[in-house]
């Protein structure tokens, strides 16, 4: 296996890292969830779209490119939602959905104008209908749309469905996440499986960011190691402490 990065690889991750020196202040860096305006920045920027298939229009990057961009977010302590809305429900959308879906809600969330989530859980269908629930979803307030994730099949929920009811609650890191519902809420199916590739990928995620936070920890103590809120939360949500 090469781990080599490539030039594109080198430029990619001097892009990011230079992006968020410049935009995040070291003194209140893991406070604070990215503001929209970044995000949406780094969406112009083209950051999303190398991540993302090339059948939705991205240019196909693949596990390697996602550890780069997620350990220079963890090194700057940028608590985004990087893992569950790019690589993970983005993601999932563009290899499941049809055209419109899309059109719908991939490209908006390329370029930054939209957030995705993920949600595993503990639903019953009837038809094309979900009724359960899932807890502690992260970005799940702010969403456009959900990618539910249930035994045997993945699915997608528009925000504004019907009988979908979404109850915030406040992280300790100041993201914000939600207590979700589904009362016979319409949803699309995307695959007929359990979204473990989708999974993968979003662990990845958060390995590599806890990589990049405990690079910023060791420099900032001089070799002892201390994870701000940002890099301690990603470590609840690996240990299985929180979803």
């Amino acid at each position: 296996m090469n781990i080599t990065s490539s030039e594109e690889q080198v430029l990619l991750r001097d892009t990011v890292s230079r992006f968020l020196a410049d935009r995040t202040d070291p003194a209140t860096a893991g406070e604070g969830p990215i503001s929209q305006d970044d995000w949406h920045a780094l969406g112009e920027l083209g950051l999303f779209g190398f991540l993302l298939p090339e059948e939705a229009g991205g240019l196909g990057g693949g596990p390697q490119d996602v550890m780069i961009v997620a350990e220079e977010f963890g090194r700057a302590l940028a608590i985004t939602p990087l893992a569950e809305g790019i690589v993970g429900a983005a993601d999932a959308i563009a290899r499941g959905g049809d055209a419109a879906a899309i059109e719908t809600w991939v490209a908006p969330a390329m370029t930054g104008d939209h957030v995705l989530a993920v949600a595993v859980a503990d639903v019953s269908t009837d038809g094309a209908r979900l009724t359960g629930r899932a807890d502690f979803i992260l970005s799940a307030v702010d969403a456009a749309a959900l990618v539910v994730i249930g035994a045997g099949a993945t699915w997608l929920v528009e925000r504004d469905a019907d009988g979908l009811s979404i109850e915030p609650v406040r992280l300790i890191d100041g993201s914000a996440a939600g207590m979700v519902r589904f009362d016979g809420t319409p949803a699309l199916v995307l695959r007929q499986e359990d979204g473990d590739t989708t999974l993968a990928m979003i662990r990845l995620c958060h390995v590599a960011e806890l990589v990049g936070g405990d690079v910023h920890a060791v420099r900032a103590d001089r070799g002892v190691c201390t994870p701000a809120p940002a890099v301690r939360r990603r470590d609840r949500q690996l240990s299985g402490r929180s979803t």
